[in-house]
């Protein structure tokens, strides 16, 4: 049952944000041509702002999520409808910190947000209508999106979500061709959003209609979130800061827009990997939330996800290498090109991310936050420190390189040392030889393909058709490459393959 959900989880991920993924790209490069890079800079750096006001969640949804792990596992009824309970109060008192942060932007932006082609009015207003956007995710979505995900169900939020994704990126990008006010494009994303709230309210209420909605609520997750809430501030300054730094620093809103065109790629990339690695991490969350299942059986699992994140991890990075600048000249020109350490470097925070995936979801199913929230905070601090430093002098690459070594050299070892230490019983050492053998495939890959286009004409017109067949062809020798090296070196992965293959044949 929990290898069927996480597939359902797979298919309701995966494929609609290929799609929606698909659509993005005509919208980038029809937005920065009908409205200007500036007014596309500006909608990223206040997109990063909102996402440090999310710091007013401390990391409560993550403690909600791990507590209803157990829970559902042992089906308390009662219990659950007062975590719920206690989940909606707290999930709005946050809804309404995050409206006044964002008010409060709004009415200062004239002191630090300048532009030449954009009035302080008019950043005022898109301003307010992102402050009122997230205050109505905040109110509707949250608490019973929530129960759906820890209860494995999250392919019934996908569903709704991404459906309305879907939707509304189509609408957008014929509002955008039309060249439809901006804040009118606004304010039918907002209509959009409270339609998809209010159906994922109607389908958490049909799945739990025992759920008692008046029960006196359950506040005890709070507890958690001090630890939870150093994970949170974490996350958002390793995928927001950067962008934020460029502005203040060097370059202003068209250094943000370079970056942001480069980083929307690699966080569809990621976000896309995370759905497949993710899929299964509700699943997770129930099997080691349950004394029952066997620590042999656990560790075989989490095995069996580490080698899917290898594959991963070795074929997307060197793939974003090999094809991303080919890509870029011909998306949006040249003045959007960037050198290669930078791509290199992009490419490397593409590959951590995927590889120690498991690694920092078992942090959340296992509930380790505590004990890696020292190497977290130093993390993060070094962050900050190195790409204020680097970002005057060595730009977009500067702030990719602090943030590639601090989760690389700090973060990560603390995070394998918990989990294989505390959780899987295991030695970290079985852990950095698949990481170093996952980076030799890459690199070993990466010469391949640069061979390989040397021999054929890969990439050698400027044309999407031509970048579209080169990218295939590359992508499916690197893929049956990959795949044969470590289904015939892995066990975990052979396993996991015959795995896949016994489900299918089964149906």
């Amino acid at each position: 049952m929990r290898t069927k959900k996480s597939i359902l989880n797979f298919i309701t991920s995966f494929f609609p944000w290929v799609i929606i993924a698909i659509i993005g790209f005509p919208k980038i490069h029809l937005f920065i041509s009908n409205y200007g890079s500036e007014l596309n800079g500006l909608t990223q750096l206040i997109y990063q702002i909102f996402s440090y006001f999310g710091l007013a969640e401390m990391g409560f949804g993550s403690a909600i999520a791990y507590k209803l792990y157990k829970l559902f596992a042992e089906d308390d009824r009662e219990k659950i409808s007062s975590v719920f309970t206690g989940a909606v109060k707290i999930y709005k008192k946050i809804g309404m910190i995050i409206f006044s942060l964002g008010i409060l932007l709004a009415a200062s932006s004239a002191l630090f947000l300048r532009s030449n082609e954009i009035s302080q009015l008019y950043i005022f207003v898109i301003i307010v209508l992102n402050s009122i956007d997230y205050l109505l995710i905040y109110l509707l979505l949250m608490p019973y999106q929530t129960l759906l995900i820890a209860d494995q169900k999250k392919y019934k939020v996908n569903v709704i979500l991404n459906t309305k994704l879907f939707l509304f990126k189509i609408v957008e990008l014929l509002l955008i061709a039309f060249k439809v006010e901006y804040i009118l494009i606004i304010i039918v994303g907002i209509i959009f959003n409270v339609i998809s709230n209010y159906l994922v309210v109607k389908q958490t209420l049909k799945n739990y209609p025992w759920l008692d909605k008046k029960s006196m609520p359950d506040y005890s997750t709070i507890g958690m979130t001090k630890d939870v809430f150093v994970h949170k501030i974490s996350k958002i300054v390793f995928n927001n800061t950067d962008a934020i730094l460029l502005s203040l620093f060097k370059g202003g809103l068209l250094s943000v827009s370079i970056y942001s065109s480069y980083n929307y790629i690699m966080s569809y990339l990621t976000q896309i990997l995370e759905y497949i690695l993710n899929s299964p991490l509700e699943s997770f969350g129930n099997l080691f939330a349950n004394t029952k299942e066997n620590a042999k059986k656990k560790k075989f699992i989490f095995n069996e996800y580490q080698s899917l994140s290898m594959f991963i991890s070795v074929f997307f990075s060197s793939m974003f290498y090999i094809s991303i600048l080919s890509f870029v000249k011909i998306w949006l020109g040249d003045k959007y090109l960037i050198g290669n350490i930078a791509v290199l470097l992009f490419a490397s925070i593409l590959f951590v991310k995927c590889i120690y995936s498991p690694i920092s979801s078992m942090i959340s199913v296992s509930g380790k936050f505590n004990e890696t929230k020292k190497s977290t905070i130093i993390a993060t601090l070094i962050n900050i420190v190195l790409s204020a430093i680097l970002v005057k002098k060595y730009n977009i690459s500067g702030v990719l390189f602090a943030t590639l070594f601090s989760e690389l050299f700090i973060m990560m070892p603390s995070y394998v040392k918990c989990i294989y230490k505390e959780v899987l019983d295991d030695s970290k050492s079985n852990y950095y030889k698949k990481f170093v053998y996952s980076v030799l495939i890459t690199i070993g890959i990466v010469l391949f393909d640069k061979l390989l286009i040397s021999i054929l004409p890969l990439y050698s017109d400027f044309n999407y058709l031509n970048w579209f067949v080169s990218s295939i062809i590359l992508g499916i020798v690197d893929a049956g490459i990959v795949f044969l090296i470590l289904f015939f070196t892995m066990k975990s992965f052979k396993a996991l393959m015959l795995r896949f293959k016994r489900m299918v044949i089964k149906k």
